[in-house]
């Protein structure tokens, strides 16, 4: 991890290896609610969802899953993705300015680590990946504002 990061690593069961597998997108999600009961949901649930990362409105960031693992985030792309769980609700303009900033961080931090140019292919929504299914992280991300942010903090 990068050390300007401050990540809580608790774990959870809710993950399989990834065989080798490269890590070529981040996928962004939010919880639909707030960050304690998204982590314990993550942590303790008979569906076996997961994500590697929750970023809670205060801007704390929570391990769940090692990145070497697959997490079982989004259902086409959990052999290729690394996913950040976001506490808050799709439908409301509630991001705080701290979470943002961690999420923005971790983003930058995750694309480095691994290699990956920054685009619309190597970040991407729940949404765009599961139409069907879901609207995270919803239509009030500051999509604009993360792109130019990591783009930024990756010299790009």
């Amino acid at each position: 991890m990068a050390s300007d990061l401050d990540i809580s690593y608790l774990g959870s069961d809710h993950y399989s290896s990834r065989n080798g597998g490269k890590i070529r997108r981040i996928v962004l999600h939010t919880c639909e609610g707030a960050g304690a009961g998204c982590i314990s949901f993550l942590r303790h649930n008979s569906r076996k969802v997961s994500a590697h990362y929750v970023i809670t409105s205060l801007g704390q960031v929570v391990q769940l899953v090692k990145e070497q693992n697959q997490a079982n985030h989004v259902r086409c792309c959990n052999e290729d993705s690394v996913g950040i769980e976001h506490a808050g609700y799709a439908g409301k303009n509630a991001w705080t300015d701290a979470q943002l900033a961690a999420s923005f961080a971790l983003i930058c931090d995750i694309l480095k680590r691994h290699n990956i140019p920054l685009s619309a292919h190597s970040v991407q929504s729940h949404a765009t990946l599961d139409p069907s299914r879901r609207s995270d992280p919803g239509p009030y991300y500051p999509w604009l504002k993360m792109m130019r942010t990591v783009r930024a903090c990756l010299n790009q």
